[in-house]
């Protein structure tokens, strides 16, 4: 039922841009390139480093991509999750998107091999910004749960040269020593599995891959998105790292909604409810475009 609606609403979107390009003669970049979709787009060797691209009507090499980056607690999840209906919100919007999926932690993967793919799918999208027509180096960033995690990961630690303009964490972990966190059943060996070594062994490396402890003055603007119902991953991991930014003074937003768990609304609405995406469109419009 769900694709079927997103089909529907992909082509409702795709007939709305269209529109307006007949109307003006050119798209929102000043532009005549037409929509593309490209699906699995291989940007490394492994058979599991692909993306789906949306290149949107009018597009120029100023069009700055949205990456899009699944959770499932390193080791599982796929870009699926990030429906059509939610990745067109940010394409009529005249952005690209990049939706990824990554080598996933298991017995021979671990961090940071993860945070590599990330970084690999930027090359390889700005080696081709002139086949695209896009901007090779203004990318967004959006991760729901592990996903965000790696999106924090690649703004504070993995971006030298600024590319990265903003990222968006949906329930992310950002500091995977919270005691209190570790506590709950299945946290440690989750963190353990994606690390690929135990807190005691090499307590340097957990804190390491914590966005609240590689955090700098030069991360990039971060807004984060989180529910006061969150089991799986406890709002005050969001407040830790919002509050600091603010001392860092890095570009911060944090929004807490009551009603909401770790899905952030997602599987009561099919996709994500607009009262979460609203802030992330104002934040990219800051910060990103």
């Amino acid at each position: 039922m769900e694709r079927r609606l997103a089909t529907i609403l992909r082509a409702a979107s795709a007939a709305a841009v269209l529109a307006g390009l007949a109307a003006c003669g050119d798209g929102p970049g000043g532009s005549s390139e037409p929509p593309r979709s490209l699906s699995n787009v291989g940007y490394g060797p492994d058979p599991t480093q692909v993306m789906d691209l949306e290149l949107p009507a009018g597009r120029t090499r100023q069009t700055p991509v949205i990456v899009f980056i699944h959770g499932g607690a390193w080791s599982g999840g796929d870009k699926s999750f990030f429906l059509p209906i939610d990745l067109d919100k940010f394409v009529v919007r005249g952005y690209a998107t990049a939706n990824i999926n990554y080598r996933l932690a298991g017995e021979t993967v671990h961090d940071p091999i993860l945070s590599q793919d990330v970084t690999a799918a930027l090359d390889f999208i700005a080696a081709h910004a002139d086949e695209y027509q896009v901007a090779p180096a203004s990318f967004g960033l959006v991760g729901h749960s592990a996903g965000a995690h790696l999106a924090l990961l690649a703004g504070y630690k993995y971006n030298p040269d600024g590319r990265i303009k903003a990222v968006a964490s949906l329930a992310g972990p950002t500091d995977l020593t919270d005691p209190l966190w570790l506590l709950l059943p299945g946290v440690r060996s989750t963190i353990e599995n994606y690390l690929g070594v135990s807190q005691v062994e090499a307590p340097e490396r957990w804190t390491g891959a914590s966005p609240v402890s590689v955090a700098t003055g030069a991360s990039p603007p971060t807004i984060l998105i989180h529910g006061l119902s969150d089991l799986l991953v406890p709002y005050r991991q969001a407040e830790r790292l919002h509050l600091r930014l603010q001392v860092l003074q890095v570009p911060t937003d944090y929004r807490l909604f009551p009603t909401y768990g770790h899905d952030l609304g997602y599987f009561l609405n099919l996709h994500f409810p607009d009262a979460v995406w609203n802030p992330i469109f104002a934040w990219f419009e800051s910060y990103v475009r």
